[in-house]
């Protein structure tokens, strides 16, 4: 702390006068201009890195009628797709090519979130969200690829109805997100269509807990204009779409059939002239910003976009597009329904649309005009079953601590994890039996994965004693691969070291040994002085109060052992007595708690002094009769201190307490359970430094 008070002794420049000072301020302090800062920002990703400055900034980022003017200037758009063919075992996350940097993290999310899984089908897939099947697990379950902190929900399939199927009917179900349930992706609407020549009806059924389906309601059977399509499953895949509160399925050749959520009544919308649906590929729908839809129609090398007004019941003519510009023709004309060209996909508002040609898929924006290829389909047998556009979120997720706290407590998981090795800048070095020895996770950046690399190899002279652990540099651009390994080895007054590195996560360097070092004392019996929070890695050194008057030092660069005395009336005698922290210079600071009182020290390792820069008196916040029957003269222990000894944990009587050290600020964080509950290891997550932006 003394470090951080250090002052240059450069001059300090004279402030502005007063008439610059108040043009300043109302440049700076003005909302207006602020507003229209924000509003140019090139993407939402820099709309999310301005929310963080400062708590105006984030106000105004996310007020609702910014937000609603960036979205128009910067519409989503997709990330991605998922992708089932007939050669593969289930969904695969295909990216988009040539994606900005800012949103390799959403892939990589995007791409983690399924893992090994294999998915037998999509239900649904909106604003981040998709429900999915998944052989062996719940019959359902809602992922969340760009929140994976909300962890995976799975609900069970809703009851089945009396009359389904029985030998005249015919039934198809879907499951459906809504669009405005906040993004939580617990609520769903569960339809199933039964049909019997030329009448239909349905089932609906909700949840909105996703544990529990609602009473089952059944509709009124409607006559059917025509009957319905037999070889496409309408109310599955790319055909059906949940808008405004109303399903339209393009289930005849001539007509829509829709369902009204709020009436459970059935309708059919006549398709505009000239359409005609017969086969998968000929037509999709898609979400309009009004109360209305899109629909897009291929036929003989043509795009036609439409709109369908739902206030006029009309259609109107939006776009059309002559493939033959971006195909050569040859590509096009032998194909025996007049084009090869299929709708594989199409993104709200028809802003986009997924065409599979030729064992091909292409994305093209509509209004640009833009195509690009974005993956093949496997030969020689690959058909093409399903594709699933992943957007980027609307409306932007701002800054959260809580979202970091969620993420810290879903990496683990369910897993037993033995020990923790070291927990820098938001990594961690775990054993988790029956895994890797050791993992590297990184709680607040799920999407980098997790790093599994194997145990050192152990070295030849196993008769002395040993103590080993592992350590995460600091300045290794937290991608955590890189790790250090120190074996520490001592018998009576002779201690020497063997240190191995890892660059990759996968093997391990050469171990070099240090010179043997003659102690000034007997290294503590009772203390593993290398692992817990007892060393400490810093700048290039590692240091471990060993024996009661000295701390044993090893320098990385030299692998050569050093001794540090205590300062004056410092004593390590017991765990709890001390702990290391790092600090900003080439020091490292030492709290010692004896006798209800807390000693911060500075080490400056230029000079080998020690220095006293704060003590506090644990009486002024704890009651006298707490304290003072402790047979040590305190009942306090030091559990974890954070760096430059800003804040410390506490043990107190089985409660564990956080202080800050400069503010003396202290609260209560958890209690260690009885009867016999030992604390063995606490260390703290501190949100990174520098951030990672979106």
């Amino acid at each position: 702390m003394e470090a951080k008070r250090k002052r240059t002794d450069a001059a300090t420049p004279s402030p502005p006068p007063p008439a610059a000072s108040s043009a300043i301020a109302s440049v700076f302090g003005s909302d207006d201009l602020l507003h229209l800062i924000l509003l140019r920002l090139d993407s939402p990703t820099c709309l999310v890195r301005a929310a963080a400055v400062s708590k105006r900034w984030l106000r105004h980022a996310s007020d609702r009628a910014l937000l609603r003017l960036f979205g128009a200037r910067h519409p989503p758009r997709p990330l991605g797709f998922y992708l089932r063919t007939s050669s593969g075992p289930g969904m695969q996350f295909v990216p988009m090519p040539r994606l900005p940097e800012d949103l390799s993290a959403s892939v990589r999310l995007a791409s983690l979130i399924l893992g090994n899984r294999v998915v037998a089908s999509v239900e649904d897939c909106r604003n981040g969200r998709l429900i999915v099947w998944v052989p062996y697990l719940h019959p359902y379950n809602v992922y969340r690829p760009l929140h994976p902190a909300r962890g995976i929900a799975g609900f069970p399939k809703p009851p089945s109805t009396a009359d389904r199927p029985d030998n005249v009917s015919f039934f198809h179900s879907r499951h459906f997100l809504p669009r405005d349930d906040a993004g939580d992706g617990m609520s769903c609407i569960a339809v199933t269509l039964m049909h019997d020549h030329l009448r239909a009806w349905v089932y609906l059924q909700t949840t909105a807990d996703g544990e529990t389906w609602g009473e089952t309601i059944t509709s009124e059977t409607i006559q059917l204009p025509q009957r319905l399509l037999g070889n496409v499953m309408f109310l599955r895949r790319k055909f059906s779409l949940l808008a405004n509160g109303k399903i339209y399925m393009p289930a005849m050749p001539w007509y829509i059939l829709g369902l009204d959520l709020a009436s459970t009544s059935l309708f059919c919308i006549k398709l505009p002239e000239g359409v005609k649906f017969c086969h998968d590929g000929d037509l999709a729908l898609s979400r309009a910003e009004d109360s209305g839809f899109y629909l897009v129609h291929v036929s003989k090398a043509r795009i036609c976009v439409w709109h369908h007004n739902t206030d006029t019941s009309n259609w109107k003519i939006i776009d059309t597009i002559c493939l033959r510009q971006a195909f050569s023709p040859r590509r096009l004309e032998n194909d025996p329904w007049g084009s090869s060209a299929y709708v594989a996909a199409l993104g709200d508002n028809a802003q986009f649309v997924f065409l599979l040609i030729d064992r091909e898929i292409f994305y093209m924006h509509i209004s640009s005009r833009t195509l690009k290829k974005v993956c093949d389909i496997p030969m020689p047998h690959g058909i093409l079953l399903a594709l699933y556009p992943l957007m980027t979120a609307w409306p932007p997720t701002f800054p959260d601590l809580a979202a970091s706290a969620r993420l810290a407590s879903f990496i683990l998981g369910n897993r037993v994890v033995a020990s923790v090795e070291d927990c820098r800048n938001g990594r961690l070095i775990v054993w988790v039996p029956r895994s890797y020895p050791y993992n590297v996770y990184r709680p607040l950046h799920p999407a980098r994965g997790i790093v599994g690399f194997p145990k050192p190899p152990i070295t030849a002279d196993n008769p002395s004693f040993f103590h080993s652990r592992h350590f995460l540099p600091r300045d290794d651009g937290g991608d955590g691969m890189s790790c250090i390994a120190v074996t520490l080895r001592h018998h009576d007054l002779k201690a020497w070291v063997y240190l191995q590195t890892t660059a990759d996560g996968e093997t391990w360097g050469e171990a070099i040994r240090s010179e043997t070092i003659e102690l000034p004392q007997p290294l503590l019996p009772n203390v593993m002085f290398l692992g817990r929070k007892f060393s400490l890695l810093a700048n290039g050194k590692i240091y471990m109060p060993a024996m009661p008057w000295y701390i044993l030092g090893l320098d990385l660069a030299s692998t050569s052992l050093f001794c540090i005395k205590l300062p004056e009336g410092v004593k390590f005698c017991h765990d709890g007595d001390l702990a290391l922290s790092r600090a900003e210079d080439s020091g490292f600071y030492l709290v010692h708690v004896s006798k209800a009182r807390i000693c911060v020290w500075h080490h400056n390792t230029d000079t080998s002094n020690w220095k006293i820069i704060d003590t506090i008196c644990l009486r002024q916040a704890f009651s006298p009769r707490r304290l003072e029957n402790d047979p040590w003269g305190s009942s306090a222990y030091v559990a974890a201190l954070g760096d430059n000894a800003q804040f410390v944990f506490l043990l107190i009587d089985r409660e564990i307490f956080y202080m800050h050290i400069s503010s003396r600020t202290l609260k209560k964080v958890c209690d260690i359970p009885m009867p016999h509950g030992i604390l063995l290891a606490l260390y703290p997550l501190m949100t990174a430094w520098p951030p990672t932006f979106p």
